[in-house]
């Protein structure tokens, strides 16, 4: 199988897009271990995946054998996310936070609980007009120096 090393580097970015299917992927005792140790660390982290699929699959495999997050919110430009996790997106548009950014501030400020944080990056999520309040908000509340916070990149 082909397969590109993970690299950890001062931007806490790992490249894993080259794995073609989670089943058969062999990673490399040091290259769990550096995961690990990103998906434990608080800080946003990026990962960059073949697409969607993959990505959700090595997510949701090293969140299981870490069994250490009972609060995992996921944000997919789908609007659809993996069993298990919290629809963040869903949360925004049940509480009107798409469309009023003070309601998202408020809602990020008081009922945002999440011990972990997964954004499905897409170039459709960058455009849309309450995304970066989204962000503000999370640096505001100190979520990249509380949780981790892993930004998954799409090849494809």
């Amino acid at each position: 199988m082909y397969h590109q090393n993970l690299r950890m580097t001062p931007s806490k970015h790992i490249d894993i897009a080259h794995i073609a299917r989670v089943n058969h992927a062999a990673f490399l005792e040091h290259e769990i271990i550096a995961f690990n140790e990103m998906l434990l660390s608080p800080g946003l982290h990026t990962v960059t995946v073949k697409n969607k699929k993959v990505g959700r699959e090595i997510v949701d495999i090293f969140l299981s054998l870490l069994n250490c997050y009972q609060r995992v919110y996921w944000l997919s430009s789908d609007r659809k996310v993996p069993p298990g996790t919290i629809n963040l997106y869903e949360q925004f548009n049940t509480l009107n936070c798409l469309d009023d950014n003070a309601q998202l501030y408020e809602f990020m400020c008081t009922q945002f609980n999440a011990n972990f944080l997964v954004i499905e990056s897409s170039d459709m999520l960058q455009y849309e007009s309450w995304f970066e309040q989204f962000h503000i908000a999370l640096h505001e509340i100190h979520a990249f120096d509380n949780i981790p916070v892993l930004h998954l990149d799409f090849m494809q």
